[in-house]
C-alpha cells in the first residue's frame, strides 16, 4: 500500500493488478506498472484518483493505441470480479476527459458505489 493511498483504492488496485498480470504476464505487468509509476511520479492507482487523464497518457506512452484494448480488458475484469456493469467506452471517456466531474465519476467507480452505462 502506498503511504499516501486512499483506502478506497486498495481493493481496486489489487483487482487491477491481478487482471494486468493475467493479461500481460506477471513480468510485463510489473514492468508496465513500474514505467507508469516512473512517468507519474507515484503509484498509478493513487494517480488515477486525482488525475485519470494523466494515467491514461502514461498508459498510452507504454501501449500506444493498445491502451484502449487494455482498458477494455481491465473494465471487463473489474465487472467480472466485482459484479459491476461498467461500460468500457464510458470509462475511457472519463479517463480522457480530464474535467472534475469525470474525476468524481471515476472515484465513484473505484469506491464501487456506482455502475456506469
Amino acid at each position: 500500500m502506498s503511504k499516501n493511498s486512499c483506502p478506497a483504492i486498495e481493493g481496486f488496485r489489487e483487482t487491477c493488478r491481478r487482471i494486468i498480470y493475467s493479461s500481460l504476464g506477471e513480468s510485463a505487468g510489473k514492468a508496465a506498472l513500474l514505467f507508469m509509476q516512473r512517468d507519474l511520479g507515484r503509484d498509478p492507482f493513487d494517480a488515477l484518483w486525482e488525475d485519470p487523464r494523466g494515467v491514461y497518457c502514461a498508459m498510452e506512452k507504454i501501449f500506444g493505441r493498445g491502451v484502449k484494448v487494455l482498458v477494455h480488458i481491465l473494465v471487463a475484469g473489474i465487472n467480472r470480479e466485482r459484479g459491476l456493469n461498467i461500460s468500457p467506452e464510458r470509462f475511457l471517456e472519463l479517463m480522457c476527459s480530464g474535467n472534475q466531474s469525470s474525476v468524481e465519476e471515476i472515484r465513484s467507480i473505484v469506491k464501487g458505489t456506482r455502475n456506469i452505462r
